[in-house]
Parts: C-alpha cells; sequence; structure tokens
C-alpha cells in the first residue's frame, strides 16, 4: 500500500471533509423540506437538535474505539473487533451499498439542478441524463486528485454555503409573523404535532457523514486526538446550522399551521430540488431579485453536490482500500496499487447506471427516496458499531483518561444505539408512507437491498471462516502496534499481518 497519503492532513481539514460528506446546503434544500412535507411536525429545529445529539453521541463512542483500532475501513473494522468479523463484513457490505445510493442520489440532484439552470441561464435543453453523465465524470476526475489539494476546494464551498443559509436564515427570521410564530417551532409541545418518528428518520439520516471521519484516519496527523476533534466539530455545525435552518422555515411558514395541513410554500414538491423554499425567497427579496438570488443558490448547490459527492468516492476507496489490506478484496485495490484506478472504475460507473436510470424514470421522489433508503442503511451499520463501542468499554480493562471516563462513553454508545436503532426499524417499515408504492414503485425494494447487502457480506465472511481462517480473523484488525488490549477471537500475529509488510 502506498504511504504518500498519510498523516497529511491537519484536524481541521478533516472537519471540512466531514462536513462536507453532508453538505449543509444540501440538506436544508432537500432534506429539510422532506420532513415538513412527511412529517408535519412544527418543533422542526427541536427534532434536527436530537437527531445531531444522538449522532455527536455515537461519534464520541466510535471514535474514542478507533483510538486504538486505527484502520482504514471504517465502521466494519469496529464492529469486526467488538463484535466480531462475520459481523463486520456484513456491514462492510452495508455501507458500501449505503454510500453507492446516496451517489446515485447525488448525481439525480445535480441532473435535476444542472438541467434547470442550463434552460433558466442558456436557454438549453440540457436532457437530465446528460446532466447525470457530467456530474459522474466531474467527480470522478476530482476524486483522483490528492486529498489534501482538493481540501481547498471544500473549504471555499462550505464557506460559501454558509454564507448563504446565514443570510437565508436570517432573512426569513426578518419576516413579518404573527404572534407566536418565532417561538411554536421552539416548544417541545409541537414534538408530537405530526410524525415525530418520520421527522427524526430525515433529521438522522441528514447527518449522516460523519462516519467518513474513519476511512480517513491514516490521513491525518496525530489521529488519536484529530479524528475525534473533527467528527464532533462536525456535527455541531451540522446540528447548527439544521436546526437554525428549520427554525427560519418553519417560522417564516406560519409554525402551527403546518401541523395539520402543509402549506404550499413548504410542501408542494418532492423536496428533491428545494423548489418549495422558492416562495421563500421570493418574500424575502422580492418577485423580481427572486430569479436571480434562485440561479445564485442553485449554482452553489451543484458545486455542494459536487463537493458532498468527492468525499464520499474517496470515503468508498479507503473502505475498499481497507477491505483489501484485510485480504477480503484482491490487492489491486489498496491505494497506491498499480492497477487501482481501472479497478475502482467501477463505483462511477455504478453510480452513472443508477443516477441516469433515476433521471430517465421522470419520478423525482426517486432521488429523496434513495437518499433516505442510504441513509437508513448507514444508519444500521451506526447502530451496530455503537453496540460494538459499548461492548468494548464494558469490557475493555484500558482506563480512559479523558473527560468522563469509560462510563461516558459506554453511556454514549448505549444512547446513540437506541436511538439509531429505533429510526433503522421505524424507517423500513415506514418507508412505504414516504414512499408510496404508486405508480408500479416498489416501495420495498431499497429494504430488501439492505437485508441481501448485509446477508452477502456476512456469507462472504462464514466462507472465508471456512476457507481462510487467517483472513476471516484479521478482518478490521488495525496494525501489530494499535492493537488494542481486547480482541474477541485469538488471532495468530504472523498469519494476521503479513499483508501489512
Amino acid at each position: 500500500m502506498s504511504r504518500s497519503h498519510e498523516g497529511t492532513l491537519a484536524g481541521w481539514q478533516l472537519a471540512i471533509v466531514a462536513t462536507m460528506s453532508h453538505a449543509p446546503l444540501l440538506v436544508a434544500w432537500v432534506a429539510i423540506p422532506g420532513a415538513f412535507q412527511f412529517g408535519h411536525v412544527v418543533a422542526m429545529p427541536l427534532v434536527y437538535v436530537l437527531g445531531g445529539v444522538a449522532l455527536l453521541c455515537a461519534a464520541l463512542a466510535f471514535t474514542s474505539m478507533a483510538r486504538r483500532v486505527r484502520h482504514p475501513g471504517g465502521l466494519y473494522a469496529l464492529v469486526s473487533v467488538g463484535l466480531g468479523p462475520t459481523l463486520g463484513l456484513g456491514v462492510a457490505a452495508v455501507v458500501l451499498v449505503s454510500y453507492l445510493g446516496s451517489l446515485v442520489s447525488l448525481y439525480a440532484v445535480f441532473a435535476l439542478t444542472l438541467s434547470g439552470l442550463s434552460v433558466d441561464v442558456l436557454g438549453v435543453d440540457l436532457p437530465g441524463e446528460a446532466a447525470a453523465l457530467i456530474g459522474v465524470v466531474l467527480v470522478s476526475l476530482l476524486s483522483m486528485v490528492r486529498l489534501r489539494r482538493v481540501i481547498w476546494l471544500l473549504g471555499g464551498l462550505l464557506v460559501a454555503q454558509a454564507v448563504i443559509l446565514i443570510w437565508f436564515d436570517v432573512r426569513a427570521l426578518q419576516l413579518p409573523m404573527r404572534d407566536g410564530d418565532l417561538t411554536a417551532p421552539l416548544d417541545p409541545g409541537w414534538l408530537f404535532s405530526g410524525s415525530f418518528g418520520i421527522a427524526l428518520c430525515f433529521a438522522v439520516t441528514a447527518f449522516i457523514g460523519l462516519d467518513t471521519s474513519l476511512n480517513f484516519i491514516r490521513d491525518v496527523r496525530a489521529p488519536g486526538r484529530n479524528v475525534p476533534r473533527a467528527a464532533y466539530l462536525a456535527g455541531i455545525i451540522m446540528t447548527t446550522a439544521s436546526a437554525f435552518s428549520a427554525w427560519a422555515v418553519s417560522a417564516a411558514t406560519s409554525g402551527q399551521a403546518r401541523a395539520a395541513v402543509a402549506p404550499d410554500d413548504v410542501a408542494t414538491t418532492t423536496g428533491t430540488t428545494g423548489q418549495s423554499l422558492f416562495t421563500l425567497i421570493g418574500r424575502i427579496v422580492g418577485p423580481e431579485a427572486a430569479p436571480n438570488v434562485g440561479r445564485l443558490i442553485m449554482f452553489t448547490l451543484v458545486l455542494a453536490v459536487v463537493g458532498c459527492a468527492v468525499v464520499l468516492h474517496k470515503a468508498v476507496n479507503r473502505q475498499l482500500s481497507g477491505l483489501a489490506l484485510d485480504g477480503v478484496l484482491p490487492p489491486a485495490f489498496r491505494l497506491g496499487a498499480r492497477q487501482a484506478g481501472l479497478v475502482r472504475a467501477g463505483v462511477p460507473a455504478l453510480a452513472a447506471i443508477g443516477a441516469v436510470g433515476v433521471v430517465a424514470s421522470g419520478d423525482r421522489i426517486y432521488a429523496l427516496w434513495l437518499g433516505l433508503a442510504s441513509g437508513l442503511g448507514i444508519t444500521g451499520a451506526l447502530a451496530l458499531t455503537s453496540i460494538s463501542a459499548l461492548f468494548w468499554f464494558l469490557r475493555s480493562d484500558e482506563d480512559e483518561t479523558d473527560v468522563g471516563g469509560w462510563e461516558l462513553r459506554a453511556v454514549a454508545g448505549a444512547v446513540a444505539a437506541v436511538v439509531t436503532g429505533f429510526v433503522f426499524v421505524f424507517g423500513l417499515l415506514r418507508l412505504s408512507s414516504v414512499f408510496p408504492p404508486a405508480g408500479g414503485r416498489p416501495s420495498w425494494l431499497l429494504a430488501a437491498l439492505i437485508g441481501t447487502a448485509f446477508a452477502a457480506g456476512v456469507a462472504w465472511a462464514l466462507v472465508l471462516r471456512a476457507r481462510r481462517p487467517a483472513v476471516h480473523a484479521g478482518i478490521g484488525r488495525p496494525e501489530p502496534d494499535a492493537v488494542p488490549p481486547l480482541v474477541t477471537e485469538p488471532v495468530p500475529v504472523h498469519e494476521t499481518y503479513s499483508y501489512h509488510r
């Protein structure tokens, strides 16, 4: 494995990467309208705060564990060490499928937005399928650039999104409102004014991306300190931005009235392109300036989608490299391998096929549903990771010297496991209500895909255990100098780590 990428990033740079894995403008323009449309909860800002706190609890648990398990595989490595390699490989398959689904959803949003911009700005009717391919090619090219050189682009995109969101939220809160519009969204009594479970699903899945910080653990200087800080900072930024934006939208669209009926200016569309917020922009700047402001926001959204997709592509590459290091995949998947670029071309190829299919269907809700279902897959993986971290801290003999000690991390893992487990199960059971099977749309397909991916990973792990027990035992194990005090199975060191040399 080439080590030219290792130890090149500072903690603040990893924080940018982790934040851009769920671009704030994308959350505000897609996830929040979708949450209002299907959840109908007045106190939506509090829902996003609860979702953010749950993900921060998960981050506290898995980053503390990752200090001892420094492996580019991310979540699956932690599950392998805490709950066993068999479940770990099942999680690896779910994460890969979920990341691929997220990429397809991102390319679909890119295509729909770029097509609209091309007609509006250039007067050119760019087919959505062609726009999706443009997005795949652009992201693939940027993914070939070293991460430390892409950081500045990601940082610039993050600043641009922050400026737009702050402007939009502040101006929305300055609109003339009735008494109580400002305070109703912050009243806990309105948490159950609609479907709290569906709203929480949108909130938690919107924050998915904190886990990518684990995939870049070898890219960071002093990972034991910088990876946790980056995950916490990214989580705090996203929680604050999402809750504030949800408050602005909820207050500006007459808070309590939305509990019974979602008004047209919040939920007339599927939420995939943020068109439901253009009414608010018109009220903020006036009908004459609204088109130009809308174009600026849509252009920034296109760039934000590109940055988010680049981060996911690189996270997938590092997870594939981790599986290759473990001997599960051929050596060609390792970072720096001669044939790595050719082998990994399959990821953008699959994403391109999926994006073209979504756009060609003409049903925009596919993009929203695919993104939500992919987020649920990662949420399920986070639930198992939180349980793994809980067992780790309960069974480990090593003392945690940071604030709160191992007890705080065990409690955080338990809280995260309960919340993410609830969201995962509830989301799978209620997908049909969010995405009704009208017009031939199979609402059960992606839920079945998550289960199939997990079963396939577990089945492959069982095959490895029977035919290549040394490889099976070494799945997710760290380098020899970072072996944690607790392992789930006896592992012959000379066999397990031979491929690291």
